[in-house]
């Protein structure tokens, strides 16, 4: 059992990892949230109720940035914004919820003080990375308080899925990943390579139990289909938080890692050198995609 921090675009598979989360008992100690055409408020409302639905109580629910630090906002998957309105739709201010929203404060400022208040916490990354940019351009000493970072982001050695050389989660803003990969020690990388290693297809998807992580996943299938890869779904960020929970789902090995920031056609590259005493991250290169299948089949698909 981990105490984690989660800081996420909440929006797909993403709630599949905080399923995950909640199934394996971890202590959530708080979410942080990241919005584009679905702005951050609504995504902590979106996960109220997702957390509801598992009988989840107690995990403060924090918006946080709804555009990088310098470029404009990226909209995002419509598949996903989408298929999140169903959770939406159910949101009513006037229900007691479990799980608060805590609107008067940034997240970035509440990653800080619940570091102060907790040191020694994982920190889980699945979205853009600006609110933890944020965190350590406010209080530099905030990564230094954490136990460990792990990230979903960035990819090396096969074609982004936001240009031809960068992944979603940098591209979005790689000014903040430029901040957190100067900054932080040790991440644990798990890129996009590795997670299209680890794919379920709509045949999966359909024997989920839960109705909203069946829905989800089969939504996910469809948006694979439009973009010409099959109706299938990469666990992206599943296996972030299976590589958090137990490093011996991946395989990696250590690296410097630099993340380009300007205006060409490079831009959120990430690139990777030797590792130095103030540049040494660790990012996977293989996965024990068995195992991962097997684990999601325990956790979501065991009554179907």
């Amino acid at each position: 059992m981990k105490r984690i921090l989660f800081d996420s675009d909440l929006l797909g598979d993403d709630l599949l990892a905080l399923y995950a989360m909640v199934h394996d008992k971890n202590e959530i100690v708080g979410v942080t949230a990241y919005g584009r055409r679905t702005n951050s408020l609504e995504r902590c409302r979106i996960a109220q109720v997702f957390l509801e639905d598992l009988g989840a109580a107690g995990i403060p629910l924090v918006p946080g940035a709804d555009s990088p630090i310098l470029q404009p906002a990226l909209p995002g998957c419509t598949f996903c914004d989408d298929e999140m309105q169903a959770l939406r739709k159910r949101w009513n201010a006037d229900k007691l919820y479990g799980n608060r929203i805590v609107e008067d404060m940034h997240a970035a400022q509440f990653l800080i003080e619940t570091s102060r208040k907790m040191p020694g916490l994982s920190l889980l990354c699945t979205g853009p990375l600006t609110n933890i940019a944020l965190a350590i351009l406010l209080d530099p000493e905030f990564p230094n308080r954490l136990e460990e970072i792990v990230l979903m982001g960035g990819v090396h050695g096969c074609r982004g899925n936001s240009s031809a050389v960068a992944e979603a989660n940098i591209y979005n803003d790689p000014e903040a990943a430029k901040i957190v990969f100067e900054h932080c020690r040790n991440i644990l990388v798990v890129p996009l390579d590795v997670t299209l290693k680890v794919v379920i297809n709509d045949a999966l998807a359909s024997r989920c139990d839960e109705q909203f992580i069946r829905d989800v996943s089969l939504a996910c299938c469809h948006a694979h289909v439009c973009k010409g890869s099959g109706s299938i779904m990469p666990l992206h960020d599943l296996l972030a938080y299976l590589a958090l929970s137990d490093s011996t789902y991946v395989s990696y090995k250590q690296c410097a890692i630099q993340i380009e920031t300007g205006w060409g056609a490079a831009r959120g590259m990430m690139i990777l050198g030797s590792p130095t005493e103030s540049n040494a991250h660790r990012i996977c290169f293989g996965v024990d995609s068995e195992r991962v299948l097997e684990r999601f089949e325990h956790m979501f698909a065991r009554g179907r």
